[in-house]
């Protein structure tokens, strides 16, 4: 339950989806499908706040007879929420004939309206969950897309689109050197932590203790994990980020999901990022953007609501990721020093050979600046 905990106090995380779920305008009087629904917040909210007509909530793990008990709790019973304790891919196999025949109920409202999850990972792919996300919106399409011929209207069938929350979604990077992360997290606290009892005394010197966060900070570089996910101060960023991909959610395959391999930008290395005029670089830090556009279904819109997990926003659980080009011993001084004002290129690729290990490859690899971005 401790990941469930950690989730549920991710601010950030918590605000855009309530946001999203509670506009009536969006969600109101709808059937609303939540895939992978966990502890089943974003259901209950689309139920409770946002007045959906219906959620169907997937959980195929055993949370979800705890989930059920939630809906009741919470007042959303089987009229308003349904708790459907598969994997949604099984339901996909059986075929939408099967899924209408299971609820008959659905031809009268016309299919469902809006598939939500919160899918993303580290790095936003990690974990490989959006491919279940975008195979239920596909599905949904082809329930919506039968549910409209059987009605047997003159002319071709109207069918019923389907909304994804969040609609678009973006990852960003940027080249870092990771020595203020080592001061700032690491010789920080130690130095935070001894000499907090002398905070109100004038006459007592401060303890210098940063050795002790020197030493976390090279066995952490030294245990060969890549990439690092911490949450990266901004001051590590050698260089401005730049989007090196960009999806909106109602269009993207599950082929596109599992292959990201067109992802580059040209960065460069601003001297006011420096504080001499040459800097190691370590690697390069990503970080994602999710967004719902604000827009109800007779095209009114109101602006777009947005989580980032940027450096320069407040952390949230997914903190952000760092490839390093050396983690076992850049730190030390082993680095790529880049000239303020150097322009380099770099290319980034996220594969996921096997859909059933939910594991992706990363790559980066460096180049002279040869194109220019987009």
């Amino acid at each position: 339950m401790a990941v469930h905990r950690l989730m549920l106090s991710d601010a950030p995380r918590m605000n855009f989806y309530h946001a999203a779920l509670s506009n009536r305008t969006v969600i109101e009087g709808r059937v609303v499908v939540d895939v992978g629904a966990g502890t089943g917040v974003l259901s209950l909210w689309s139920v409770l706040h946002g007045h959906a007509k219906h959620c169907f909530s997937f959980e195929a793990s055993p949370l979800s007879s705890t989930l059920q008990q939630l809906a009741v709790a919470n007042g959303a019973g089987e009229d308003r929420m349904t708790v459907i304790a598969r994997r949604v891919e099984d339901v996909i196999e059986e075929g939408p004939d099967a899924f209408v025949a299971r609820y008959p109920w659905l031809a009268v409202a016309g299919g469902v309206d809006v598939v939500v999850s919160e899918w993303m990972g580290f790095y936003l792919v990690h974990e490989c969950m959006l491919p279940s996300v975008v195979a239920a919106r596909d599905f949904f399409r082809e329930v919506n897309a039968l549910i409209a011929s059987q009605r047997g209207s003159s002319g071709a069938p109207s069918v019923k689109p389907v909304r994804m929350i969040p609609d678009h979604a973006a990852i960003y990077a940027a080249p870092v050197n990771l020595d203020r992360l080592r001061a700032q997290s690491f010789e920080g606290t130690y130095n935070a932590a001894v000499n907090t009892p002398l905070s109100n005394s004038k006459e007592l010197a401060p303890l210098n203790f940063g050795l002790l966060g020197q030493l976390e900070y090279e066995a952490r570089m030294s245990s060969g994990v890549n990439p690092l996910v911490d949450v990266i101060p901004p001051a590590c960023l050698l260089a401005a980020g730049k989007k090196i991909l960009e999806w909106s959610l109602e269009a993207v395959t599950i082929a596109e999901t599992l292959r990201l391999s067109d992802m580059s930008a040209t960065f460069a290395f601003d001297a006011s990022h420096y504080d001499e005029n040459t800097q190691g670089l370590h690697g390069f830090v990503l970080w994602f953007d999710v967004s719902a556009v604000g827009t109800d279904v007779t095209g009114s819109s109101s602006p777009p609501l947005t989580l980032t997990t940027s450096p320069h926003a407040p952390p949230t659980h997914w903190k952000q990721c760092v490839l390093q080009l050396d983690p076992e011993n850049g730190w030390r001084g082993n680095d790529i020093l880049i000239p303020a004002g150097t322009k380099m290129r770099a290319q980034f690729a996220a594969v996921c050979e096997d859909i059933a290990t939910r594991q992706y490859t990363l790559t980066v690899e460096l180049g002279d600046d040869e194109e220019q971005d987009e």
